[in-house]
């Protein structure tokens, strides 16, 4: 199960444009107010990433899958990891994106960890067995492979690109 099938070098950002809120607005404004705004952010840069593939039939729809997704339960995984996932209509196959933030990104991990990571994938309602597999996958490399490291160690697209694939 190769990642690469999945993936083109133009899904990966190696550095995110979202940017966490000053501390100072962190501290005068709830954290459930500017929380759903970061992740907005985010979403919208994964979907844009995913967009890219010529398998997306509808890249606005795409966002608005992903985003609904978040509302329902957070795709932070914790360990500075998050995978935003979704079955979508709006796909002919599975796609991934991936992006990372040096810095970090509060994505509302349940470790309370910010996150560097982002794995993103959509699939189609009917490949069931590709998309759990992914999945199962993504969770061992996250707690076995040292997933964070090494991508933070990353120096170009296709190196992390090659580093998922391997994990995964």
């Amino acid at each position: 199960m190769s990642l690469m099938r999945y993936l083109r070098e133009d899904g990966v950002r190696m550095e995110l444009q979202t940017v966490m809120p000053t501390p100072e607005e962190m501290e005068t404004s709830e954290r459930s107010r500017w929380l759903p705004e970061v992740k907005r952010a985010v979403l919208q840069e994964l979907a844009e990433l995913l967009s890219t593939s010529p398998e997306i039939r509808k890249p606005g729809k795409i966002f608005i899958d992903l985003y609904n997704r978040e509302k329902q339960w957070t795709t932070a995984l914790g360990r500075g990891v998050a995978f935003p996932h979704v079955r979508t209509k709006h796909t002919r196959s599975l796609v991934f994106a991936i992006a990372r933030s040096v810095e970090g990104i509060d994505f509302g991990a349940p470790d309370g960890e910010p996150v560097h990571f982002f794995l993103c994938m959509v699939a189609p309602p009917y490949e069931d067995k590709t998309y759990l597999r992914f999945v199962k996958k993504l969770a061992e490399a996250v707690t076995y492979g040292g997933l964070i490291k090494r991508a933070l160690e990353a120096q170009s697209a296709w190196e992390l690109i090659r580093l998922v694939d391997d994990l995964i």
